[in-house]
């Protein structure tokens, strides 16, 4: 960096210029990118509306309870969405403006701990990697708790890394016990960053012999434990306990199995490495993702394996990895896809590390083949970073009942507590919600559907199924009742109109309904 006289090499400094100024782009890019999915105006979905009405209908102490529809979030998170709605009011907007503050402060935080981890050329790799990074762009206006997770991680390794360089002063001690001790009750996921920072403090104190910062590394850690007791005490040990929860991310084989006996349960860990790499690492879904995932695995192995000039710094950007597998194993937390997004900065630094390696490597061709590598993640990662993505439109549907229905329309929402977001939707574009009837799960009696049609009878009916596929053999036995009127679909969600106004109880009878049953089922074969 510097010439024999001392004096900073003109090219060094116009290359560290150069540098400053693309991250600063790239920060503006990623900057974009949150915002515009953010304004791209998309509907609440199933996850979002059902942990929103929790936010709206609680007060800060219910948020210590068990939340409806089974929904589970840190309480830090669920403060600061109330009061995001106290402030700002229930709109989508208001509801998504935490996770987006933690998205955009996750870029600054990605490049305060780059700076201090990776080579320059790994640092611009990685931090425009994560800047068109479509997971994390998508949940950075998602009203669910993964953008702060990644904030929450990242600002715990920015506190670590000095340190990790100096040692543990009373002050960093006191700085990052607090800090660490908080961040449990605001990120579920922060146990295993915190839990990966102490051990990697502990052992490289303890080779280095300094006795101090390791003992102050034992102090803190304490901190943490003290602060992780209560929150399970009193928070965690119930959301552990979910059976439901931990019957559908079994379905997903979202947990390590441990030990492994069979050879399906060897190849759970190449398949779920992979898997991870292509979301949420990597762009999400389809060929680009795949692509991507085989490109970055690779990447991230060869830095593991020769990259690194600090190797302290790998150890404590990947320390949360075996806690939150070992976790997995006992099935108390889903190694999965957006539960992992915190795990994305430690595993895009560490690729572009790799991709760093390659690039200064001996063979002749590796310059070539680093830059061609870099074009090929950054093409691939774009192809669906770059575009706002969408589930389930529901309210442009209702905007559209709204402009056809008439006084005395009822809306019916298929599905049971997943239709909860017309409950969520339907006053905010002024529908009189007394003209609302939540329907009931699929049955699997039809004496229970045929209490749910009497209530139908008699009244034009909009039959809505938001983040839901149509019920053919439903529909099927409310074409028996009335005709059918009208049909509207959005990405995600449909809505069927019905004049039931001249259907008799002779429409909805029990062996009416099973011999309709048949017929559809027949059909359906």
């Amino acid at each position: 960096m510097f010439d024999s006289s001392g004096i900073a090499s003109p090219s060094r400094t116009q290359s560290t210029r150069a540098t400053r100024t693309l991250l600063g782009v790239l920060l503006l890019i990623g900057i974009a990118t949150r915002l515009r999915q953010y304004f791209s105006g998309r509907s609440l979905w199933l996850d979002e509306y059902t942990l929103a009405l929790n936010v709206i209908e609680r007060t800060f102490s219910g948020f210590f309870d068990p939340l409806a529809f089974e929904q589970r979030a840190p309480v830090g998170f669920l403060f600061a969405e109330r009061a995001a709605v106290l402030l700002l009011g229930s709109s989508e907007y208001a509801l998504r403006l935490v996770p987006l503050i933690a998205g955009i402060a996750a870029l600054i935080l990605f490049l305060a701990v780059g700076k201090r981890c990776v080579s320059p050329t790994a640092l611009v790799v990685s931090f425009a990697l994560f800047a068109i990074c479509g997971p994390a762009i998508y949940y950075s206006s998602e009203v669910k708790q993964y953008s702060s997770d990644t904030a929450v991680a990242l600002l715990l390794f920015a506190l670590a890394l000095r340190p990790l360089d100096h040692g543990l002063s009373p002050r960093r001690t006191a700085v990052l016990g607090l800090t660490g001790a908080v961040a449990i009750w605001c990120s579920h996921p922060a146990v295993f960053v915190l839990a990966g920072i102490g051990a990697t403090f502990l052992f490289v104190f303890l080779r280095r012999g300094d006795r101090k910062s390791f003992w102050r590394a034992a102090l803190a850690g304490t901190i943490w434990v003290g602060s992780f007791s209560v929150s399970w005490a009193t928070l965690l040990r119930q959301a552990a306990a979910d059976e439901t929860l931990h019957r559908f991310w079994a379905e997903y084989r979202s947990f390590m199995p441990l030990p492994p006996r069979t050879w399906s349960d060897a190849l759970w860990f190449p398949e779920n490495a992979f898997a991870i790499f292509a979301n949420p690492v990597g762009p999400g879904s389809g060929f680009a993702a795949s692509a991507f995932a085989g490109l970055a695995l690779m990447s991230f192995l060869t830095a593991c394996a020769v990259g690194f000039e600090r190797r302290d710094r790998l150890w404590l950007l990947l320390s949360p990895i075996p806690l939150a597998l070992l976790a997995s194993g006992f099935g108390k937390y889903p190694f999965q896809g957006r539960l992992l997004l915190f795990l994305v900065p430690s595993a895009l630094l560490t690729i572009g590390e790799g991709v760093g390696c390659l690039r200064t490597s001996q063979w002749p061709a590796g310059r070539a083949s680093g830059n061609i590598l870099i074009a090929l993640l950054l093409l691939l990662s774009a192809r669906e970073g770059l575009r706002p993505q969408t589930k389930y439109e529901v309210r442009p549907l209702l905007a559209h009942i709204k402009q056809h229905a008439v006084p005395g329309d009822l809306i019916y929402g298929y599905g049971g507590y997943r239709s909860l977001a017309l409950q969520y939707y339907l006053p905010r574009l002024g529908f009189d919600i007394r003209n609302y009837v939540k329907g009931i799960d699929p049955p699997k009696k039809a004496s229970a559907l045929v209490q749910d049609l009497e209530r139908l009878r008699g009244h034009r009916v909009w039959i809505v199924f938001p983040n839901l596929p149509e019920d053919e053999v439903f529909l099927f036995r409310l074409d028996a009742m009335g005709p059918r009127l009208e049909l509207a679909r959005r990405p995600g969600a449909s809505a069927f109109l019905y004049d039931l106004r001249k259907a008799s109880a002779e429409c909805i009878d029990r062996p009416r309904i099973a011999e309709l049953s048949e017929v559809a089922g027949a059909g359906g074969r």
